[in-house]
């Protein structure tokens, strides 16, 4: 049975900015004030020092400051414990939102079907984690969002909503995608509140997912994961740059022993075919004090830089003739390390 109305009320998990957009809206509509989960205050730090300049950022302890809202800062919300918290609080839907859980089998049967999250990428062909990253390497322009019931199965319950909407720019970044992603979230979110006020008959029945169409990638880290690989061609190279560019800490590589990560970069045509050797370096500057990058047919221009720990002209840094490398042993560990939520320190 679908709760009804504005006096159903919501157990949400998770933290950063999403989550504080969905409470902004109960609030609009009226319901009955959520409880919220979320990680230890200290393990907020990384989205804090990362995201304090986004405009989709918000500290989602403040919010429920100002709402006077619950919150409850837990390490696992599986243990009973917690589900019986959520009893006496009289929750009716858990939405998970931005959260760090995998949800036990227990933890789902307790709550019936109405245990929903908003995944922000195309289910079923967008499973698992760095959607935004992901599609900015692959070339695809499409910001996603999806609410879907929770199942065992990770990312893979019925769907209740889905929308999509291209992102309008030529060369998409992580800033860009976060802006349409956050107007497909809020539409959606509206959606699901007024059909819960209409009192939507099977509303958490959803529809199944083609199984057949799925993709699973998993989360990257960027301070691991990120190392680029100067094999690759400049068109490659330049949308890993923009898949790890801010807010993100940036792509990396090497200028001698020092790591250098770039936070910013083009694409122009060049009257060479640059041998392999050739590839990472350094052969030009221009007058804003950006640099020139050999990389196979193309020039890749260097604009933007974190050099030991400061944001720096590249041209200050990084001379005529010599050459950006990443070592081989880095490239394999980016390749094959994957790092949990919880082991994503700050940046220094």
């Amino acid at each position: 049975m679908t709760p009804k109305g504005k006096d159903s009320r919501f157990c949400i998990i998770g933290g950063g900015g999403l989550p504080c957009l969905f409470i902004h809206e109960l609030v609009n509509y009226n319901f009955v004030k959520p409880l919220i989960m979320t990680w230890k205050d200290h393990l907020h730090s990384r989205d804090r020092m990362l995201l304090k300049d986004s405009p989709f950022y918000e500290d989602i302890f403040k919010v429920c400051d100002n709402y006077d809202i619950p919150l409850l800062e837990v390490e696992n919300p599986n243990k009973s414990k917690f589900l019986d918290v959520l009893d006496k609080e009289g929750i009716d839907i858990v939405f998970s939102i931005c959260s760090r859980w995998i949800f036990s089998k227990h933890f789902i049967k307790s709550f019936k079907g109405k245990i929903i999250n908003i995944h922000l990428g195309d289910l079923p062909q967008e499973r698992g984690g760095a959607i935004v990253s992901r599609k900015i390497l692959n070339g695809n322009n499409m910001a996603s969002a999806t609410i879907h019931v929770i199942t065992p199965a990770i990312d893979q319950g019925p769907i209740i909503y889905k929308d999509n909407l291209e992102v309008k720019a030529k060369y998409p970044t992580v800033h860009s995608f976060n802006e349409y992603e956050n107007k497909i979230a809020k539409k959606l979110f509206k959606q699901l509140l007024e059909d819960l006020v209409s009192g939507k008959e099977d509303l958490f029945i959803g529809t199944k997912q083609d199984d057949e169409q799925s993709i699973y990638l998993p989360q990257l880290y960027t301070e691991v994961n990120g190392a680029i690989d100067w094999s690759w061609t400049a068109n490659e190279i330049e949308r890993f740059i923009r898949a790890f560019g801010p807010p993100f800490p940036g792509a990396f590589t090497f200028y001698g022993k020092e790591k250098v990560s770039i936070l910013k970069s083009s694409i122009r045509n060049s009257p060479y075919n640059f041998h392999p050797y050739y590839s990472g370096r350094i052969i030009g500057k221009k007058d804003d004090g950006s640099v020139k990058v050999a990389v196979g047919k193309k020039i890749l221009i260097i604009h933007e830089i974190r050099y030991k720990g400061d944001l720096i002209v590249p041209s200050s840094v990084l001379k005529l003739s010599r050459i950006l490398h990443t070592p081989i042993e880095t490239l394999e560990i980016a390749r094959t390390d994957l790092v949990k939520y919880d082991k994503m320190e700050p940046p220094n």
